[in-house]
């Protein structure tokens, strides 16, 4: 999952080789995100912050003109709990766990109502 996104990351990088200061309009932008992800489900029945995973991504936006745009974003996170966090006496009995990768590609279309400067 690192490497993947380490790879994506490198993508977005080379072709964003292009920096232009204060100009009056560009076709094109590009972004990265940082976060944090947490499950919440049965396992973590009563929300508790135990497993705080890092959750990051990168996009690449398409000005097509002043007032459509097409964005392209990839995310990618990783998200888990454990029954060993639980008061619960039966959960615990339970003993459950898991932990699973979520990589998510988006392509979406953008409308301005006013125009894009």
């Amino acid at each position: 999952m690192q490497r993947l996104a380490l790879i994506i990351l490198l993508i977005f990088t080379v072709i964003a080789t292009r920096v232009h200061a204060q100009t009056f309009y560009q076709n094109k932008e590009y972004g990265v995100s940082l976060g944090a992800s947490h499950y919440f489900g049965d396992l973590n029945d009563h929300y508790g912050l135990r497993e705080v995973m890092p959750a990051f991504g990168a996009f690449m936006r398409l000005h097509l003109n002043p007032f459509i745009a097409a964005r392209f974003a990839a995310n990618a996170t990783r998200v888990g709990y454990d029954d060993k966090y639980s008061n619960n006496f039966y959960n615990k009995t339970r003993n459950l766990n898991f932990k699973s990768n979520i990589v998510e590609f988006t392509a979406q279309s953008e409308f301005n109502f006013f125009r894009f400067f």
